[in-house]
């Protein structure tokens, strides 16, 4: 093989399963392309040494290796490697000294003395060194190369930048000569992030001489290294969190001014370059950069700047503070202009939805949530709160450690940062303010805690609909006065137990109070509460801040999984789509007509279409309170909706016979990605289980076609909350006895894939979806084969021709290179699906399993064998 190195340590792996036999591999050799000393970079590439020196051996199982250095297969000398593990295989590895875009033929020798199951993969990387650091190596440069020598961490996630303001975005532009780009930018947190997202296929983005200052300066830099002359990556973070390898290097070879500048030409999906620096809030930035496109489409760059917040509970860099937060306003304003060094065109970018200042005055402005008005913030001085001095941290309440962030739409202007500071110094108790118009009838406020070396106290924490006459405060234990979190949920996505509680010691009023002094990573405190959509709200607590930095505290509020208008027309359109071809024979239960119904719901009563029904509940999903939550998003005819009461499971059942369940329509209400286990039994005997996915802003029609049982529960996680409608069943004994009680019917020997698989309703599947590219099934299936079925607008299985590549989401599509077999008949038959790429229409390939239900097929899936590669389905 051939490669072109991205680093200047690369590591190349062999991962081997042989269940029945062995691998055997010999003679491994990395030598640099069309050189004449010939000289291998790996060691003991014979295995010459009898031992796996030089080498890192591993398992993902945690137990022994299986691989060793073996007299009993050499292809030369006395000894080779040999290795026989068990899925999921074992893990030989070197990592070496190459030259960043230098080429290196890489030669080995493998034989297999077996047969399947067996599996070997080879892949060669660039090495990840550790989280987003830049580690600086001194290796012998070629004369003239122009490369300095570097490692950056590829294994990172970037990092959030909820209320960011895009300042540049050019997408397939054309090439272009050094062009100076210019914005002004007012920063809204003490620490700001500056991040470049560049993409450049065919060629190259040349970046140099990054600059920010505060306006009416002395010019100096707020940024480490903006012009790159310390020869490398110096202050600044860099990752491609898709590929793993990236490509931006410092180099000498066009420079806009000075000797070195940024070069970057990462394929098919962006490198992040980002910086964080110190700001003052409110305080006015000019930002300016100068950017040269060496190349054509596909290409691409987006520049964003926005406050840096601890939202995913990531390291905080240490630098200077700034002075306690004593007044905030809300804004955002940027502004861009652009000069050019020649007479090429410049494109402008499109900033035009976060331009302009968001004031308690400018409630027309669009963006797609409303203004956050009248942010006030008044130092108070009790003279009675006393400083933390407790060296030794307790916590006398035990806490989940598995948790998930509060989850909201894609688009961050869903989600309001109300406040941002980070290495704030200590504080007394200061009380926050702001108003909030609802945009959803679910509202979720958070508050994201970290402080090392001492602690945060929260307290008196209120939500008050505003011009309202009583004051209510709809938040649940504001003051924590019941000496718990109850109504609050906590946890550290770390995985660690959270540190925060609710004391007596600390209190701004009452006896309690909430204190957290969670350590490297934050605690996330939240509650979700009921909002009247375009209400306002005024929010309001009391902050105090006992200790100095590394600390930091983000407070955000958001409608919780909130969808947007088209949602709802979408849903309709695909349920329709699906419904015609599952048309309910049977018994439709709409839930239109339960007796005796009052507001605001009612628990349907035994007898009711002749089932009993324990835990299930039906209300109106067409009034104010509902209509923009996952109740009217499951709302498929009438004008009610069942769901499961307290957020506890619930279950239909018959006690004198049996019935069919065909389909029902279901979303989630709370949260977002509900995992429902549908169950159903016949004397107490599990008969059908499968497990389902469910979203707020989509309506899913689950197609069952279970037969005979007499018991049907809905399993979710504690407090979990779903709604259903159009239950499609028989429920005449009679009916059930002509349809299910015949041995003859084959129907009744169809294998068990057929009642218990996992089903997928995901759009940008279909061979019809073109959109950003990247997904990889190698992170949804593993190499144990699973059953899944396909449903939704998408499509029901995998397409028997080539699509286009780039579609279904993904780079590579995968296709069926098969023809299906009658779907009347149950049968069940191997398959092979290949991966259309470069011309190839089977680049690469693996097999599954297909079996035909009699209504529908289930697939037999397991992981392709790289990235990215993905399943497609039509209809």
């Amino acid at each position: 093989y051939t490669y072109r190195a991205t680093s200047n340590l690369t590591t190349l792996t062999f991962a081997f399963r042989q269940d029945p036999s062995y691998w055997c591999l010999d003679d491994i050799s990395v030598m640099k392309y069309n050189t004449s000393n010939g000289s291998d970079l790996i060691s003991n590439g014979g295995f010459e040494r009898g031992s796996t020196i030089n080498y890192t051996l591993c398992t993902p199982r945690g137990s022994s290796v299986s691989g060793t250095v073996s007299t009993r297969c050499p292809r030369s000398g006395n000894y080779s490697y040999i290795d026989g593990s068990y899925a999921p295989g074992d893990f030989l590895s070197q990592t070496f000294s190459t030259i960043p875009q230098h080429q290196y033929q890489i030669r080995f020798w493998l034989s297999n003395l077996g047969a399947s199951p067996n599996s070997i993969n080879v892949t060669i990387s660039s090495t990840i060194v550790s989280d987003t650091a830049v580690l600086q190596i001194t290796t012998q440069q070629p004369a003239g190369s122009g490369l300095t020598t570097q490692a950056t961490d590829t294994n990172c996630t970037t990092p959030s930048t909820i209320n960011s303001t895009t300042l540049l975005s050019l997408n397939n532009s054309s090439a272009s000569n050094y062009t100076n780009y210019q914005c002004t930018y007012r920063a809204t947190s003490n620490q700001t992030i500056l991040m470049f997202a560049l993409r450049q296929d065919p060629n190259y983005w040349c970046l140099d001489d990054i600059l920010v200052t505060t306006n009416n300066s002395n010019n100096t830099n707020l940024l480490i290294n903006g012009d790159f002359e310390t020869g490398n990556l110096q202050g600044y973070s860099m990752c491609n969190p898709i590929s793993r390898i990236t490509s931006g290097i410092v180099v000498t070879n066009q420079p806009h001014s000075g000797t070195y500048n940024l070069f970057d030409g990462s394929y098919l999906n962006p490198d992040y370059l980002w910086q964080i620096f110190s700001t003052q809030q409110q305080q006015q930035y000019q930002i300016s950069f100068w950017l040269l496109n060496s190349g054509s489409s596909p290409s691409s760059i987006t520049v964003t700047i926005g406050p840096y917040i601890n939202l995913k509970a990531m390291a905080i860099k240490t630098s200077s503070t700034n002075s306690p937060v004593t007044t905030q306003q809300f804004t955002t304003r940027a502004s861009l202009s652009t000069s050019s060094r020649t007479n090429l065109t410049t494109i402008q970018p499109n900033t035009s939805a976060n331009n302009g200042i968001t004031t308690a005055t400018q409630t027309s402005l669009k963006i797609n949530l409303t203004t956050i008005a009248d942010q006030r913030v008044t130092q108070v001085s009790t003279g009675t709160s006393k400083l933390i001095t407790t060296t030794s941290k307790t916590t006398n309440t035990t806490y989940s450690t598995s948790c998930t962030i509060p989850s909201w739409k894609g688009n961050n202007n869903d989600t309001i940062l109300l406040l941002s500071l980070i290495d704030s110094p200590p504080f007394n108790y200061t009380y926050y303010q702001y108003t909030y118009r609802a945009t959803s009838n679910l509202t979720t406020l958070t508050f994201a805690f970290r402080q090392d070396p001492s602690y945060w106290c929260l307290d008196d924490i209120s939500v008050i609909m505003s011009n309202s006459s009583n004051n209510v405060n709809i938040i649940s234990n504001g003051g924590f006065e019941s000496g718990s979190l109850e109504n609050y949920t906590i946890c550290n996505p770390s995985g660690t137990q959270p540190s925060g509680r609710s004391t007596q010691t600390y209190a701004y009023s009452g006896n309690y109070s909430y204190v957290d002094g969670s350590y490297a990573s934050g605690d996330y405190l939240t509650q979700t509460f009921i909002t009247v959509r375009q209400k306002q709200y005024r929010i309001g607590f009391w902050l105090k801040n006992s200790g100095y930095s590394p600390n930091s505290v983000n407070v955000t509020i958001s409608p919780f999984n909130a969808f947007a208008s088209t949602s709802r027309v979408m849903t309709v359109t695909s349920m329709i789509n699906q419904m015609t071809t599952n048309v309910c024979r049977g018994l439709l239960v709409t839930f239109d007509n339960v007796p005796n119904y009052i507001e605001p719901y009612l628990p349907i009563p035994d007898g009711y279409s002749n089932l009993n029904w324990t835990n299930v509940y039906v209300l109106n999903a067409t009034t104010s309170l509902y209509n923009t939550s996952g109740y009217y998003t499951a709302l498929s005819s009438g004008k009610f909706v069942a769901f499961n009461a307290y957020g506890n499971p619930m279950s239909i059942y018959r006690t004198n016979g049996v019935f069919n369940v065909t389909s029902f329509v279901a979303s989630a209400v709370l949260p977002d990605n509900l995992q429902l286990t549908l169950i159903g039994r016949r004397s107490s005997t599990v008969i059908y289980r499968i497990n389902v996915t469910l979203r707020i802003s989509t309506a899913f029609v689950i197609v069952l076609n279970w037969l005979s049982i007499d018991n049907m529960t809905f399993q979710m996680s504690s407090s979990s909350y779903l709604a259903i409608d159009n239950l499609c069943l028989s429920t005449v004994f009679s009916d059930i006895l002509s349809t299910s009680a015949s041995t003859t019917s084959p129907r009744n020997s169809l294998p068990s894939q057929c009642s218990t698989y996992n089903i997928i309703n995901d759009s940008t599947r279909s061979v019809n979806y073109v959109g950003t590219g990247g997904a990889c099934d190698s992170s949804i299936f593993n190499s144990t084969p699973i059953w899944v079925r396909f449903i939704g607008s998408g499509g029901t299985k995998l397409p028997t021709s080539p699509p286009n590549i780039y579609h279904c989401g993904t780079d590579a599509p995968g296709w069926v290179n098969s023809v299906y077999p009658s779907i009347s008949a149950s049968t069940t038959y191997s398959a092979k699906v290949c991966y259309y790429w470069n011309n190839d229409t089977c680049k690469w390939s693996n097999l599954i399993q297909i079996t035909s239900c009699y209504t529908f097929y289930v697939f037999q899936l397991i992981a392709p064998s790289t990235c990215n590669l993905r399943y497609c389905i039509t209809t």
